[in-house]
């Protein structure tokens, strides 16, 4: 709830969000129910264009498929 609280208040409107895109995904396996993502992430706004690298680790939950880690850089 914090998190989605202070990502409203800092991204209130679209202008302010910008168009997020993925690029150059991979996704290796790492077992039956875990695998690790990577990949590059371009956020397009009025005022710039943000873009970095990711790597998740995703684990299948009960629940379905969940991040369990997230690491995020940004290239700027």
């Amino acid at each position: 709830q914090e998190v989605l609280a202070r990502y409203k208040k800092t991204y209130a409107t679209r202008e302010k969000m910008g168009a997020l895109e993925f690029e150059e995904l991979k996704v290796r396996m790492i077992g039956t129910d875990a695998a690790i993502v990577s990949g590059v992430w371009r956020l397009t706004r009025k005022s710039d264009k943000p873009w970095g690298r990711f790597t998740l680790i995703v684990e299948r939950k009960k629940e379905g498929w969940r991040i369990t880690h997230d690491h995020t850089s940004s290239a700027q």
